[in-house]
């Protein structure tokens, strides 16, 4: 198989504190996380992996993420939204065939409902999940982020 390639991309960045990310450290530190999302490029069509955060929080976080930015603010341009990315490189967003969720966090759901000619790939005990979290992941996913799209599962 020939010119298979696998790219990588930044939607931005998650602000936080230390304490967010690892229990009991480094209490109000600032802390910076990237948020990456993937494309392979295959002959037979693109598939993107995650699709990093959603161009709304661009412009939008709290409308739509909620509270959740007041702990994890995303900071990213619409330049960062994974299908404008894809656009700059002249990828044409119905070239993508497939949108693979590795899972449902509020960072990785930028691709969803993006591509209308691709297939969305999510575990369903993760589908499941992410819209009926338990109370200490609750924080992580979004009915906005998940299921304002359908996804077929």
């Amino acid at each position: 198989m020939t010119d298979l390639r696998l790219y990588m991309f930044e939607s931005g960045i998650l602000r936080c504190k230390v304490h967010n990310i690892k229990m009991n450290q480094g209490l109000g530190e600032p802390y910076a996380i990237p948020v990456p999302w993937f494309l392979i490029r295959h002959p037979r069509g693109n598939v993107v992996i995650d699709g990093g955060t959603a161009l709304e929080c661009a412009t939008e976080p709290h409308e739509h993420w909620g509270a959740i930015v007041d702990v994890y603010y995303p900071e990213m341009t619409a330049e960062q939204g994974c299908v404008n990315q894809l656009q700059r490189l002249g990828i044409d967003p119905a070239s993508v065939i497939y949108v693979l969720q590795s899972h449902l966090h509020l960072d990785h759901t930028g691709a969803v409902g993006r591509f209308s000619n691709a297939v969305h790939v999510v575990q369903r005990v993760e589908y499941e999940y992410a819209f009926a979290p338990d109370w200490f992941a609750r924080g992580g996913y979004t009915v906005r982020s998940v299921g304002q799209h359908a996804l077929k599962t």
